[in-house]
């Protein structure tokens, strides 16, 4: 439980600290970035309630981004060390809003997917992990443990209530399980919103929970996909499969013993009327000949950039190349590379 503590759920706690370190924008440069959707999976982030608190506004892109990256990056790396979730992998998403009045409150949602899930699963998640992440927003919000734990029925999981700050601000923390979704909220709110908008969360994820097969387009090695996400429309080519791709350097990461890194170099091409933006690490997976599905290890391979650290953004028929790298065992092979928008998405045999 300890190794799971630290190795991954206090990834929960950076949802406060993240926000509460960045300084507000100024008026002009936030209505210039202000998110309309989640960030991360996209799929996953249509679970997420648009508005849970009617007049206040979303935190700028570029934190958000931060956080979503390093929950993806900690709970990716996690699921191999933690027995609860073998043969399965994670993906994230989330969205925060900040009021009028410097409240905030971000929501963080984790589903771990590649097999199907029973009670016993979901006791187990909401048992160890959700109770573990509750405690972890205080840690990481004060650097002190909550002054209150307790446990909830609705949503199923535990609250955490911080000690104040200098301030006065008393972060609060919710984690619950439901299905095999792993559900973070936290907010320095009233008890009673932080609840309400806890609940409503909870509802919104389907009681069979989250699966990440969207029943995309399939095709090949060099076939180029259309797809699209909130209304932006563009397109994705698997260019090649680099088996075993290399570090970028002598210095770089390097894979495990008894794995190796494959990348998959794509293009991506904006093909509608209006500029598009998105993170290939986030939104691409590979599915194993055993069926477990990878996703991205960040991590930048020789011949190859990570595009701009997986994010791009493109004007009207502009393109980008780049590759996204997943560490794999040597004796799995790759069977299919998968693209996942919140409106679809799109696969290749390999």
């Amino acid at each position: 439980m300890r190794r799971r503590r630290t190795a991954v759920l206090v990834v929960a706690s950076l949802m406060l600290t993240l926000l509460t370190s960045a300084s507000a924008p100024a008026e002009g440069a936030l209505a210039r970035s202000l998110l309309t959707n989640a960030a991360g999976n996209g799929r996953l982030a249509t679970l997420i309630p648009a508005n849970p608190v009617p007049g206040w506004t979303p935190v700028t892109q570029d934190i958000l981004d931060r956080s979503v990256a390093l929950l993806q990056q900690i709970e990716s790396a996690a699921v191999k060390i933690t027995p609860l979730f073998t043969g399965m992998s994670a993906v994230a998403a989330s969205n925060a809003w900040r009021s009028s009045h410097g409240q905030l409150l971000q929501i963080e949602l984790v589903a771990f997917v590649g097999k199907r899930v029973n009670a016993a699963f979901t006791r187990a998640l909401r048992d160890n992990s959700a109770k573990v992440g509750a405690e972890t927003v205080c840690e990481g919000a004060t650097a002190l443990p909550p002054m209150t734990l307790r446990s909830l029925a609705s949503p199923a999981g535990y609250l955490s209530v911080c000690r104040a700050k200098s301030g006065g601000s008393v972060a609060k923390g919710i984690a619950f399980a439901k299905a095999n979704v792993l559900g973070f909220v936290a907010s320095t709110t009233t008890e009673a919103q932080l609840l309400a908008v806890s609940r409503r969360q909870y509802e919104m994820i389907p009681a069979v929970g989250f699966e990440q097969s969207v029943q995309p387009s399939s095709g090949h090695i060099g076939t180029t996909e259309a797809v699209s996400t909130t209304g932006r429309t563009y397109a994705v080519t698997l260019d090649a499969l680099i088996i075993p791709a290399h570090p970028l350097t002598p210095t770089s990461s390097r894979p495990t013993s008894g794995e190796r890194y494959v990348a998959a170099r794509l293009t991506i091409r904006d093909t509608g009327s209006v500029n598009v933006a998105g993170d290939a690490d986030l939104s691409a997976t590979a599915i194993g000949s055993n069926d477990q599905i990878y996703t991205s290890t960040f991590a930048s391979v020789a011949g190859c950039t990570n595009f701009d650290y997986g994010s791009f953004q493109l004007s009207r028929s502009q393109s980008v190349v780049g590759c996204v790298t997943f560490e794999i065992p040597d004796a799995i092979r790759v069977s299919t590379i998968k693209w996942s928008t919140s409106a679809g998405g799109a696969a290749w045999s390999v």
